[in-house]
């Protein structure tokens, strides 16, 4: 899609599948919103298994013109009318990026996504939990981070507190 940060943010879910102490919702729906360029509607459920046509199913991405439905071992591309058009398997998951962190810094080797993807891509998410903590959609400035605007109660969950002592030192 050729975008960073959104300018708005939703988030809607909760814990219905299991009442018990964990905080984190097991069915979800954010929506990441990116002006004029588009959004990114994502949907999630920790506790169903996936029944749809792939098994394994890790994530899927569903654009104007066709599905990419990723698995643990490859991915396989629809297009706009369902039809299979390639299908690749492979090695995937966490081994596999892991095996990356690691031949980076062994090796050398390039690593599969820079620190400036994998931070947008952690902010997006970081901006769902908000929204999803203060029940509300927040509101984002591109031009300044992505940091929220007019919500000083969302900004709260901007940065962590630390005890008195274990402050990072930057």
């Amino acid at each position: 899609m050729g975008v960073d940060l959104p300018t708005r943010v939703s988030y809607a879910g909760g814990r219905y599948r299991y009442q018990d102490d964990q905080e984190t919702p097991d069915t979800s729906a954010i929506t990441l919103e990116f002006g004029d360029k588009g959004m990114i509607n994502w949907r999630t459920t920790s506790c169903s298994p996936f029944s749809g046509v792939e098994s394994g199913t890790f994530v899927t991405f569903t654009g104007e013109n066709g599905t990419m439905v990723i698995k643990g071992s490859g991915y396989v591309l629809y297009d706009g009318a369902g039809k299979e058009v390639e299908r690749v398997d492979g090695p995937g998951g966490n081994d596999t990026h892991t095996q990356n962190l690691i031949d980076a810094i062994r090796n050398g080797t390039p690593l599969a996504a820079d620190a400036t993807t994998a931070h947008l891509s952690a902010l997006q998410c970081h901006l769902g939990n908000i929204s999803y903590r203060v029940d509300r959609r927040v509101k984002c400035d591109p031009a300044n981070g992505g940091r929220i605007v007019g919500d000083e109660e969302a900004m709260g969950f901007w940065k962590r507190e630390y005890e008195p002592g274990w402050e990072p030192v930057v």
